[in-house]
C-alpha cells in the first residue's frame, strides 16, 4: 500500500524542481500541527493558571494572550497558503498533461496527485503529532502507536480489495454508476470506524492518567487535542486511499486509451463507465470553444485518412494528405507519432523489387497501436515481408465489419480472428478467452492456446510455434564479444511503470515500426551480455539469437496471471528447454541478481523448420482463399438467363 503510493509519487513528479517543492510543501504541512499543538500549550495554560499564578499580572496574560493570537494566526494562515501553494505546483508539473495523456487521464492524474500528496502529508503529521505524544507523555505515545498499527493493517488489507473491487466493476459488462462510488465510501467508512475507536481508547486513558496523578490539567488538553489531531489523520487516510484506488485504475485506463487511439479519429465508445464520484472541479477545464472542435475533428479525420492512404499502399495520397497536415498549423506530438506509423505501414505496404509486384501483397493483421508502433508487434509485418519478399499490408480485422482472408501471425491475437482469419502460431491471452471457431487455424503458439480453441469448437492444429523466432533466418547475426551491460526493454503498457535500473543496466525504448527500425533494435539488442524484458515479443527474439535473457514483471503488477500463461504457452509451444520463468521482482531492478536469472537458449532448427513450414501453408490458404471468395462474388453478380 505504502509502496504503491511513493511509486505514483515518484511517477507523478519525475522531475526534481517539482518533487523538491513538494517534498518541501509536504514537510510544512507535517510541522503545521505541532505548531498548533505548541499554539494550544499557551492557551491551555492561559486557562488552567489564570486563577492562580497569573492573578493580577494583566501584563503577563496580555503578553501571553498575544503570544497565542499571532501564533494561531500564523499556523492557520500557513495552513490555508499550503493548498494554494500546492495547486500552483501542480499546475507547473502537469502545463502539458493533456497534450500528452488526453483530457481523461489528465483528470484522473490531477486527481492522484492530490491523493497522493494529501496521504504523504497525513503520514508525516502523524509520524511529527506521534512525536509529540511521546514527548508530553510516554505511555499515551506508546499505546497510540500499538493502536495505529492495528488500525494500518486492515486498512491495507481493505485497499488491496478497493483495488480489485475497482478493478471488477470497469471491467463488468453492466456498469451501475453507483457500485464504484459505494464499495469505496463503505471501505473507506469502515476503517475510519476503527480510528474512531483507537481515538476513543487513547481519549479514556489521558482521563486515568489524570485522575492517577500521571498528568496535570494544562498538558492533557493538549494530549486530548493531540490525540484528535492524530487519529483524525488516520480515519482521513482511509478515504484517501480508497479514493487514490480508484484514481490510479481510471488514471491507467485512460491513458491506456489514449495512447491505443493516439493519432486516430476519436472513438465515441471509448468510455462507457464514467465514474462521476471524482474529487476534480468540474469548472476547473474549461469546454474549448466550438471552432476550436470542429478544428479538431477536421484533423482527427486527416491523420485518420493519411494512415488509410498509408495501409493501402498508396503513396501519392498518403503524401499530399501528410502535406496537407503539415500545413494547417503546429503537428502535436500524437499527430507526429501517427505520421511516424503512416510510414511505417506504407513501408511494408510498397512494394520493394519488381518480382515483388507482380505478387498481390499480403493482408495482415498485427496490433499496431499505439504509434508511432511497438517493436514486438512490428516485427511480424517485417518478418513476414522479409521472408516472402512480398509487400505487407495492414488488414483492420478488429472493427464490426468483415476484412478479406487475411493472416494473423504470433501473439495473443486469437481472439480477434475473423472467419477469415487464417492463423499462424498465434496465441490467447487468457484460458477463459473465446475465439472464432470458424476461422482457420494454421499453426498455434502453445498446448494451452490449443485447449482454448477446441473448447470454442475451433479447428484443432498440432503445430506449434510463434513466428517471430524465424527472426534469425531473415536477419541472421553472429553472436560474438559484448559490452558486459544488461538491456531492458519494458513491454509499451508498463510506460508508467516507474522501474529503477541496476547500474550496469540501460533501457532500450520498445518503440520501432519502421523496417531500418526493427532491425537496429535486434543489431544493439546482439551488443549485450543479456536482456531483462516485461514483454514476450523482446524474449522471443532472443531465443531464436539465443541472447541470455529474463522475461519480467512487477510483482504487483495486474498483467501477472497473463504473462505467465502467455509464457507456459510459449514455452511448451517452442520446445525450450531451459529453466525459464516469470521472474516477478521489485520496482528497484538492482536488487535482482539477474546473472543467477538469464537463460541463454537458441530455439533449435527442428522447431523453425515446423514453423515455416506453417508459414508457407498459411499463405497459400490465404491465397486460396482470395480466390475462392472472387469466384463465390463472380457467381453472385451472374444474372439468370432470359429463358
Amino acid at each position: 500500500m505504502f509502496r504503491d503510493i511513493f511509486a505514483a509519487f515518484a511517477q507523478q513528479f519525475p522531475r526534481w524542481r517539482e518533487r523538491r517543492m513538494i517534498i518541501a510543501l509536504l514537510v510544512l504541512m507535517a510541522i503545521l500541527p505541532v505548531g498548533e499543538l505548541l499554539v494550544l500549550q499557551v492557551f491551555s495554560n492561559l486557562l488552567v493558571e489564570a486563577s492562580q499564578s497569573l492573578a493580577g499580572k494583566l501584563g503577563t496574560v496580555v503578553l501571553l494572550l498575544s503570544l497565542f493570537l499571532a501564533g494561531f494566526a500564523v499556523t492557520r494562515g500557513l495552513q490555508h497558503g499550503t493548498k494554494f501553494w500546492r495547486v500552483r505546483i501542480f499546475r507547473a508539473a502537469f502545463a502539458d498533461l493533456q497534450d500528452r495523456t488526453g483530457a481523461g487521464a489528465a483528470n484522473w492524474q490531477w486527481a492522484r496527485a492530490f491523493g497522493v500528496s494529501s496521504i504523504i502529508a497525513d503520514l508525516m503529521q502523524i509520524v511529527a503529532v506521534l512525536g509529540v505524544l511521546f514527548y508530553f507523555d510516554l505511555v499515551i505515545g506508546g499505546v497510540s502507536a500499538v493502536l495505529t498499527v492495528v488500525v494500518i493493517i486492515p486498512l491495507s488489507l481493505l485497499y488491496r480489495r478497493q483495488l480489485r473491487v475497482q478493478l471488477e466493476l470497469m471491467d463488468a459488462p453492466v456498469k451501475r454508476v453507483e457500485a464504484p462510488i459505494r464499495e469505496r465510501i463503505y471501505s473507506g467508512e469502515f476503517a475510519a470506524i476503527a480510528a474512531s475507536a483507537g481515538s476513543g481508547i487513547a481519549l479514556a486513558l489521558v482521563v486515568l492518567r489524570i485522575f492517577s496523578g500521571g498528568l496535570d490539567v494544562a498538558t492533557a488538553i493538549v494530549l486530548a487535542m493531540a490525540l484528535r489531531i492524530y487519529f483524525g489523520r488516520i480515519a482521513a487516510l482511509s478515504p484517501t486511499f480508497m479514493r487514490f484506488a480508484r484514481d490510479s485504475l481510471r488514471h491507467q485506463r485512460d491513458v491506456e486509451r489514449y495512447l491505443a487511439r493516439n493519432g486516430s479519429a476519436p472513438d465515441p465508445a471509448a468510455d462507457g463507465d464514467f465514474d462521476s464520484d471524482t474529487d476534480a472541479d468540474p469548472d476547473a477545464v474549461a469546454a474549448p470553444v466550438k471552432d476550436e472542435k470542429a478544428e479538431s475533428r477536421r484533423r482527427s479525420a486527416l491523420v485518420g485518412r493519411i494512415l488509410l492512404e498509408a495501409q493501402r499502399g498508396e503513396s501519392a495520397r498518403f503524401h499530399r494528405a501528410a502535406s496537407q497536415l503539415w500545413s494547417n498549423g503546429d503537428v502535436t506530438v500524437p499527430e507526429r507519432n501517427a505520421m511516424r506509423g503512416a510510414e511505417a505501414f506504407l513501408a511494408y505496404a510498397t512494394a520493394s523489387s519488381a518480382e515483388a509486384v507482380a505478387d498481390d501483397p499480403v493482408p495482415l493483421f498485427w496490433w499496431s497501436k499505439p504509434f508511432p508502433g511497438s517493436f514486438d508487434e512490428w516485427l511480424n509485418p517485417y518478418l513476414l515481408g522479409a521472408s516472402t519478399g512480398r509487400a505487407v499490408r495492414f488488414a483492420a480485422a478488429t472493427g464490426a465489419q468483415e476484412v478479406p482472408p487475411h493472416l494473423m501471425m504470433g501473439g495473443s491475437l486469437a481472439s480477434h480472428a475473423q472467419s477469415r482469419s487464417i492463423l499462424v502460431g498465434t496465441g490467447v491471452s487468457k484460458l477463459e478467452a473465446t475465439v472464432e471457431p470458424t476461422a482457420e487455424f494454421i499453426s498455434l503458439r502453445g498446448p494451452l492456446t490449443h485447449r482454448v480453441v477446441r473448447r470454442n469448437g475451433g479447428s484443432v492444429t498440432d503445430s506449434f510455434g510463434d513466428p517471430r523466432l524465424l527472426l534469425r533466418r531473415v536477419h541472421p547475426l553472429t553472436l560474438g564479444g559484448n559490452n558486459g551491460r544488461l538491456a531492458f526493454v519494458r513491454n509499451h503498457s508498463d510506460v508508467g511503470v516507474p522501474y529503477v535500473l541496476a547500474e550496469n543496466m540501460d533501457e532500450i525504448s520498445i518503440t520501432g515500426s519502421a523496417p531500418e527500425q526493427v532491425v537496429g533494435l535486434v543489431d544493439r539488442l546482439a551488443t549485450y551480455r543479456g536482456v531483462v524484458t516485461t514483454s514476450l515479443g523482446v524474449l522471443v527474439v532472443c531465443q531464436s539469437y539465443g541472447i541470455p535473457s529474463a522475461l519480467a514483471c512487477e510483482d504487483e503488477s495486474r498483467r501477472i496471471k497473463r504473462m505467465d500463461m502467455e509464457l507456459r504457452d510459449h514455452l511448451l509451444g517452442s520446445g525450450a528447454e531451459g529453466d525459464w520463468e516469470l521472474h516477478k521482482v521489485p520496482l528497484d531492478l538492482g536488487r535482482v541478481p539477474w546473472s543467477l536469472r538469464l537463460v541463454g537458449e537458441r530455439i533449435a532448427d527442428t522447431k523453425l523448420d515446423e514453423i515455416s513450414a506453417a508459414l508457407e501453408f498459411g499463405l497459400s490458404r490465404q491465397a486460396e482463399a482470395v480466390a475462392d471468395a472472387l469466384e463465390r462474388e463472380l457467381a453472385d453478380q451472374e444474372l439468370p438467363g432470359d429463358g
